[in-house]
């Protein structure tokens, strides 16, 4: 395990009592939604920290969580928003509500006050595992119904649930971690948790490989697994890494990235987006990714410029390449002396 792996670690330890408190609030305030989504009859998946803290950890102190994720189907969507607003859950953007529906296949509610002391819940409804704009339109080639095919049995909030299998998990973290420029340590631990315990027996490799490669998102998986191998040792088959790795000049690049991800130099999400084309495996997926990433909508440029989100779209696009150009001139500044990974 890497230092900032350790002192990662040591922080959550140190919050942990806290952290079992408002999990278990969380939870109690969710399991009305849940029980709301089942009695609607529209099955529900429960993705990340609140399936994690009760179905991973050994409790809630140990992975804490500040929202719950579920993922339903696309043809659910409207009978689950009905379940949501009937729980007394609103749209925390109404004003984008249906655009952001279109855009990033999700949408996040919140209940004022749910758990207390003025603190909310907030529930993301998802319908694509990929929510991140530049991977949906460049990389959405994953098929939803694979994920919910091989989805288990469990319990959250003492409602029962759909949970992603442990392969499907592995890729929805690594997934994830793209969509966040390999800058979320607490997905590497998860996956390092899973592995490393009894649902790490369950991790049918050979399907994971099979999805990466029909979803064409091998090198993402192979990022994301190799930065759980580097941080925290996660057991993964060399056989596996070398059957989902990229050829060499990407591998060049990519390994050095990962490597500054496992020590904990993050280089941000907005450095990291730059190099996310690199992460796709096709070249008709990374012009996507690039185009996305020069000409993204004008909903994204208000929320990032909102004293000019009246403007013109040519003059806000011209303010924000001015701002990648920045970034890629301090990201090809960086030190890039690290060793190629396997």
């Amino acid at each position: 395990m890497t230092p900032a792996a350790a002192a990662f670690d040591a922080d959550v330890q140190d919050a942990r009592f806290y952290t079992l408190l408002a999990g278990e609030r969380r939870l109690r305030a969710v399991a009305p939604v849940l029980a709301a989504l089942r009695q609607a009859d529209v099955p529900a998946i429960v993705l990340k920290g609140a399936a994690f803290a009760q179905n991973l950890y050994a409790d809630c102190g140990l992975r804490p969580f500040s929202d719950v994720d579920l993922l339903v189907r696309a043809s659910d969507v409207p009978r689950a928003r009905q379940a949501l607003a009937d729980c007394g859950l609103t749209p925390e953007r109404p004003e984008y509500a249906d655009d952001e529906a279109a855009h990033d296949c999700q949408i996040t509610f919140v209940q004022e006050d749910a758990l207390g002391d003025g603190e909310p819940l907030v529930v993301e409804l998802h319908w694509n595992l990929l929510n991140n704009d530049r991977l949906l339109h460049a990389a959405g080639r994953i098929d939803p119904e694979r994920f919910w095919g091989a989805s288990e049995a469990a319990t959250v909030a003492g409602e029962p649930v759909r949970v992603l299998s442990p392969a499907h998990t592995l890729l929805h973290l690594c997934l994830h971690l793209a969509g966040h420029g390999l800058d979320a340590p607490m997905s590497v631990r998860d996956m390092a948790v899973l592995l490393a315990g009894d649902q790490g027996g369950r991790v049918d490799w050979q399907a994971l490989i099979a999805d990466a490669r029909a979803f064409r998102i091998t090198t993402i998986v192979w990022a994301g697994l190799l930065l759980a191998v580097q941080a925290r040792r996660a057991p993964v088959p060399e056989a596996v890494l070398r059957s989902l790795r990229p050829g060499p000049p990407r591998r060049r690049t990519l390994s050095r990235w990962v490597a500054r991800a496992a020590d904990g130099e993050a280089a941000g999400e907005a450095v990291a987006g730059l190099f996310l084309p690199l992460l796709l495996d096709t070249p008709r997926s990374a012009a996507a990714c690039v185009a996305a990433t020069l000409f993204p909508p004008r909903r994204w440029l208000a929320d990032r410029y909102p004293a000019t989100s009246a403007c013109p779209l040519a003059p806000l696009y011209l303010r924000h390449h001015r701002d990648l150009a920045r970034l890629a001139l301090g990201a090809l500044r960086r030190d890039d002396s690290r060793p190629e990974a396997p």
